[in-house]
């Protein structure tokens, strides 16, 4: 048998370990000296894993204290997307449907993404999708949400551009997008 302490090979009726000492219990599991390396190396891992995650409390920490509000935000928006996710529940203004942008987008696109980014600092949500033309061809569709951020966590938006396979369709697109969309996925 080996010492629990130590790891050293002992006699089986041992009740002290003749290299350190350590009081051995008689009905004490066989142990081996494999078991104390795992056991020192989970206590080295869970040391490693508790200092990581003790520096990265405190570089938040520092970082809260020291931001404005405004960096805050921004964080907080990075984190938790809010403004994809308020479009993605929202119905659109002059059009008599029950659907969502989420719903009617995830009716006619294909791997449809939402994302947020921000341009000249400026935030925008961008969704990408791919459009099935019918003809064995596909196209890659992006809409373009402008965003209007007001005081009080508010914001507005409106969709700014419509790209299908690189090409801005302009005002017209952003109008033949909502038709087809819209009208197209009250059928389903």
């Amino acid at each position: 048998m080996f010492c629990l302490n130590c790891g050293r090979e002992i006699y089986d009726n041992a009740t002290i370990c003749p290299y350190c000492g350590y009081a051995i219990q008689n009905n004490a599991p066989p142990y081996s000296p494999y078991d104390k390396q795992k056991t020192d190396i989970f206590k080295k891992v869970g040391a490693v894993v508790s200092s990581i995650g003790t520096v990265i409390v405190l570089i938040i920490t520092v970082y809260i204290c020291t931001a404005d509000n405004d960096d805050i935000a921004d964080l907080v928006g990075s984190i938790a997307p809010m403004y994809s996710i308020s479009i993605q529940n929202d119905t659109p203004v002059g059009y008599s449907t029950s659907l969502t942008y989420g719903q009617a987008f995830e009716q006619y696109f294909d791997s449809c993404k939402w994302s947020e980014e921000t341009i000249n600092s400026d935030p925008i949500v961008r969704f990408t999708g791919i459009f099935d033309n019918e003809n064995g061809t596909y196209s890659k569709v992006e809409v373009v949400f402008d965003i209007t951020d007001m005081d009080g966590g508010e914001f507005y938006y409106n969709i700014d551009t419509v790209i299908v396979d690189g090409w801005d369709l302009g005002p017209i697109g952003v109008y033949g997008l909502m038709e087809d969309v819209f009208n197209i996925s009250t059928i389903y």
